[in-house]
């Protein structure tokens, strides 16, 4: 605020100077955004092939014991015995499970790269 004088050297008013800073404050806090999607994108660069590579190795064996766990249930299921169902049951649970884990990698990844694409 300035003020305005007069002919005679009296104060006769005021001049108020306003700047409208919210598009300047939306820019800033875009530019934060980026910033950190970048970097969010730089490591997903560094760690997508450790983890398509993990993916892969470890997809194989599990594929692998589950085929082996599924031969196991028909023998004990032709053969009565039940205590070596249960165990392969609990074996084919967890293998599930590790699975799981890889294909939300896959997908983790897999998103991540679309989202960059062209």
């Amino acid at each position: 605020m300035s003020p305005v004088i007069g002919a005679g050297g009296m104060v006769v008013g005021s001049s108020t100077i306003l700047r409208d800073l919210t598009s300047r404050d939306a820019r800033d806090q875009r530019i934060h955004e980026l910033e950190a999607e970048v970097t969010r994108l730089q490591r997903l660069v560094e760690v997508g092939p450790i983890v398509f590579a993990l993916v892969h190795e470890v997809s194989e064996p599990l594929t692998a014991i589950n085929n082996y766990v599924h031969v196991c249930r028909r023998l004990a299921a032709n053969t009565g015995q039940e205590s070596i169902s249960t165990a392969l049951e609990r074996i084919a649970e967890q293998s599930d499970r590790a699975r799981e884990v890889i294909l939300r990698l896959r997908e983790l990844v897999q998103s991540d790269d679309r989202k960059t694409g062209p």
